[in-house]
């Protein structure tokens, strides 16, 4: 589904920011852990979604169902 919009929260948008940086080797885990307020195995399962899906791994999963 290349070039699909996607919608996100302020939240998922935030994640993403702060994930982005974690990615690129800008900032470690443990700081995005304490900027999200999540620990650090979140931000690992997050890290491996994002790796994986692109953008949309942080969307919710249920998002769109009744």
């Amino acid at each position: 589904m290349e070039g699909e919009r996607i919608w996100v929260s302020p939240w998922e948008r935030e994640v993403l920011r702060v994930m982005t940086a974690v990615l690129s080797g800008q900032r470690t885990q443990v700081e995005a852990g304490r900027l999200l307020e999540l620990s650090i195995r979140q931000v690992r399962r997050i890290q491996r979604r994002l790796e994986a899906e692109g953008d949309e791994g942080v969307v919710h999963k249920l998002r769109g169902r009744s």
